[in-house]
């Protein structure tokens, strides 16, 4: 049987371009397509596509089924919009990573045998990729915290805000006082451990400074309190009241694995950083370690690879069953369609449409 164009490469819809889910529902080209491009037969560059992660092997009882397409595509239009933004920086070095964004888990495929496959981006800045990689991590490392018990602590470790051109060599230097804090602990408590993880933010009032900051799980109190100490002592112009230990638990672990970066500052208002901001913090961002382990060796390696490769989350079919089904994402209508069909995957109609202006 002959593979379907689409689940050979990776494709990016052309905004200018009349789409196929409003001109006769032909594929689209298999060429990466600019976005923004104001020709509509230009192609700004073409990317080696990455193979699509192949589940067959696994059982097609083991689903999720239609409540957990209704999550990923709430999520799709999100990241859709948000590398749709960010493709508006022309001059960005992760201009790239973007276009690759912009199509992520752009094709859904569902085979006879009810296994399914989709394509991953794997940017921090996707909302898609980042809950497929929490999900990991805190499969990872739960079992570790677990062993902890009661006794662990949940530590927020901070010092003054820094700016976006700063952010990276902030990164390093605040690493580096952290290494150096953590040697102190271990003298003290030889069988201290910690997983630490990075968070950047950015508030609307204070659009012009990132803040910077650790979040561990602590295995004891005792060595909660010790590395606080150092880090105040390695820090002098940190705030010794806003460097907290609070009990742990699963939700702590939850935070502490959460995305790195938040495309939107603040939740209740349904704000969104500045476009420019946000790209310069993904630029400062790229290629840091921004999860690790300090005092043991988690059983199981973390491969980025690995992750997306041996994916677990499997969509169970709950119509088409029994056929090959390419299901193709349609940003005019915030939804999967069967090119050849002209079917929508869930037929929400107009619930959740994806307003292309509410994003420019």
């Amino acid at each position: 049987m002959t593979p379907h164009p689409l689940y050979q490469t990776q494709t990016l819809l052309s905004l200018t371009d009349p789409s196929p889910c409003s001109s006769g529902l032909s594929p689209p080209s298999k060429a990466l397509t600019d976005p923004l491009s104001t020709d509509p037969g230009h192609v700004h560059l073409t990317v080696e596509s990455t193979p699509l992660d192949t589940l067959r092997n696994v059982p097609p009882h083991q689903g999720e089924g239609e409540t957990s397409i209704r999550k990923h595509t709430g999520r799709k239009v999100k990241s859709y919009a948000t590398f749709r933004r960010l493709l508006h920086i022309q001059d960005s070095p992760n201009r790239k990573e973007y276009l690759r964004g912009v199509n992520c888990a752009s094709v859904l495929v569902w085979f006879p045998d009810g296994s399914t496959t989709r394509n991953y981006c794997r940017s921090k800045a996707c909302v898609v990729c980042a809950v497929i990689r929490s999900a990991r991590l805190r499969e990872k490392y739960e079992p570790h915290v677990n062993q902890w018990g009661k006794d662990a602590q949940f530590v927020t470790l901070t010092d003054k805000n820094c700016h976006v051109d700063d952010l990276r060599s902030t990164h390093r230097e605040r690493v580096r006082r952290f290494d150096k804090a953590w040697k102190r602990v271990k003298r003290k408590y030889p069988d201290a451990k910690c997983i630490r993880s990075t968070e950047v933010e950015c508030k609307h009032k204070r659009p012009d400074t990132i803040h910077h900051h650790f979040h561990e799980i602590v295995n004891t109190y005792a060595a909660s309190v010790e590395l606080r100490e150092a880090w105040i002592d390695l820090n002098p112009s940190c705030s010794p009241k806003a460097q907290k230990i609070v009990k742990s638990n699963k939700k702590k672990l939850v935070e502490l694995v959460k995305y790195a970066t938040k495309g939107i500052a603040d939740q209740r208002e349904g704000r969104r950083l500045p476009t420019k901001l946000l790209d310069g913090i993904l630029v400062a961002l790229k290629g840091l370690k921004l999860v690790s382990t300090h005092g043991f060796s988690p059983s199981d390696t973390y491969d980025e690879d690995q992750v997306f490769e041996e994916l677990t989350t499997q969509i169970r079919p709950w119509k088409r069953i029994g056929e090959l089904v390419f299901w193709s994402w349609c940003p005019e209508l915030g939804e999967y369609m069967d090119y050849s069909t002209g079917e929508l995957l869930l037929d929400h109609g107009s619930s959740t449409p994806f307003q292309t202006s509410g994003y420019a």
